[in-house]
């Protein structure tokens, strides 16, 4: 097919000879540059999963090490008092630092964390989790769904908890009111029987509840 095309174009001129030339050559270096590329991209994907790999392993077993130095058994459940402890350590806390985790963020975040471990019916994280946990916290990960997912419950959740506080405060507080206003009535009932009612003691009566409502 290549000699059918040189033939054809060479019936057209001499000129045409110089044009037949670069095009091979363009399209030669053209396709090694892209061989070039693809392999360059594989390195770089091999390096980055290799460098993932060492990582991992030296933050686990830098990991198992200070949970056996503080009598930990790394293979039971790892509760949120003892994980705490363990990111709490200088020498963790510096390696895990070094390696781009935010150890202030992931104490922040462990009631979030094992109160979704409670939810299960787990007694707590164990080692992988935790390793996962801990690798998942570091700054150079790329954003996902997953972490916008994760987000918006944790904020659905803290607004829903928020919620049911203000509304226990706001029954607690109706509450009160209402028994304060029912001892008036039945006060205020009892003195107009008795014929003992006057404008001192109404006064006296509203007073009784009046610094209640100014405090909420």
């Amino acid at each position: 097919s290549q000699r059918d095309l040189v033939d054809a174009t060479s019936t057209v001129g001499a000129w045409m000879w110089p044009v037949i030339v670069f095009f091979f050559f363009f399209v030669s270096i053209t396709i090694m540059y892209m061989l070039v590329g693809v392999l360059v991209d594989v390195m770089r994907v091999t390096s980055q999963t290799e460098k993932e790999g060492i990582t991992i392993s030296y933050l686990a077993h830098e990991f198992r090490d200070k949970m056996e130095q503080l009598s930990c058994n790394p293979d039971e459940p790892i509760s949120q008092f003892e994980f705490q402890k363990l990111l709490l350590e200088p020498d963790i806390a510096l390696i895990l630092a070094g390696e781009g985790v935010d150890v202030i963020a992931l104490v922040d975040s462990l009631d979030m964390v094992y109160e979704d471990v409670s939810k299960n019916g787990k007694d707590g994280l164990d080692f992988a989790a935790a390793m996962d946990l801990i690798l998942n916290m570091r700054g150079n990960n790329p954003a996902t769904v997953k972490d916008v997912k994760e987000q918006l419950r944790i904020m659905k959740s803290l607004v829903k908890t928020s919620q049911f506080v203000i509304v226990d405060k706001m029954n607690s507080e109706f509450a009160h009111m209402h028994s304060l206003l029912k001892e008036l009535r039945e006060e205020a009932l009892q003195r107009e029987t008795q014929g003992e009612f006057d404008e001192e003691e109404i006064d006296f009566l509203a007073s009784r509840i009046s610094p209640r409502s100014s405090g909420t």
